[in-house]
């Protein structure tokens, strides 16, 4: 049994321990295409960023590689979406005449994917050679997983409604709409579905995964619009500092991108040293804002094909 001075001892060791406790760093930095008008960042891998901009031509994709931006214009498009990016491909969305249709790119060529029978094809998480999003049909929407050869359908059991968004390995994280018209998010383990929201949550949206980590968003009951990270027990909320809303939609090691309104929609990445080690007790909270659904001028997703 300790005396009182080893007990202090070993106090004032423990307390010293803990005042040299590595700070737990992170940073948000904003990213906005030179020119645009509308910057929204959507997927990350190693140095590149992919997501879609746009100006006085139009709706384009992009590629940003820590230093310079590339345009990304799908064959005969009129309106582009770069989605998610594993590598050196992207995988997104492109509008010409005959309707909506997905795409591959390599680097160099794009690569058409359309779901057979389907009205529109938006493809929206890549990992490998698996490619998940969906498709419309008959005005309703449907998820996929693509192998590279064939597709097949995903639907949360007793949906209106299902959007495929995120694939890391044998996992898919996406969105759902329920009999009473509500949105929630979901993981598919390749064999079951599981709901996943966060607490308060009136529509949830879950964009990409990686590993454990989860990455969304999600409106309160009040109607504002907060990014997250689930760790696979706990959800912390992401907000940018000063913005009326804040989405995260890709996560790559310690970063996310995404996009904040503040008040006009920018992409942004975000870097954490507990996305690593993550903490159930940690939340970032910054610039909580109002954003009222009927006032939501971002490109936001629903459950249907919606994009222009």
């Amino acid at each position: 049994m300790m005396n009182r001075v080893e007990l202090r001892i070993v106090m004032l060791v423990l307390l010293f321990g803990i005042a040299q406790a590595p700070a737990r760093a992170s940073s948000f930095i904003q990213l906005d295409v030179p020119g645009s008008t509308l910057t929204v960042a959507e997927g990350i891998s190693g140095a590149n960023i992919v997501g879609f901009y746009q100006n006085g031509s139009g709706r384009h994709g992009f590629v940003y590689n820590g230093s310079s931006y590339t345009t990304l214009d799908g064959p005969g498009s009129s309106s582009t979406e770069a989605s998610s990016v594993d590598g050196g491909n992207t995988v997104g969305s492109y509008l010409d005449g005959s309707g909506r249709h997905g795409f591959l790119y390599n680097g160099s060529s794009y690569t058409t994917l359309n779901v057979p029978g389907g009205t529109g094809t938006v493809p929206e998480g890549i990992s490998g050679n698996q490619i998940v999003g969906y498709y419309g049909a008959s005005g309703v929407s449907h998820g996929f997983l693509y192998n590279g050869s064939s597709y097949a359908t995903l639907d949360f059991p007793g949906a209106t409604n299902t959007d495929a968004q995120g694939i890391d390995g044998s996992k898919i994280v996406g969105t759902y709409i329920d009999a009473a018209n509500k949105l929630h998010g979901f993981v598919y383990n390749g064999s079951s579905y599981t709901t996943l929201d966060p607490p308060g949550s009136t529509s949830t949206y879950l964009r990409a995964i990686q590993g454990n980590n989860i990455v969304g968003y999600y409106f309160d009951g009040s109607s504002n619009l907060h990014g997250f990270v689930y760790n696979g027990s706990s959800f912390t909320i992401l907000n940018y500092p000063g913005a009326s809303g804040t989405a995260a939609d890709g996560i790559d090691g310690n970063r996310i991108v995404g996009e904040e309104d503040s008040p006009s929609p920018h992409g942004f990445v975000f870097q954490s040293d507990t996305l690593s080690t993550p903490e159930p007790t940690t939340i970032f909270l910054f610039g909580l804002g109002g954003l009222g659904l009927a006032g939501y001028s971002w490109r936001r997703r629903s459950a249907t094909i919606r994009h222009g």
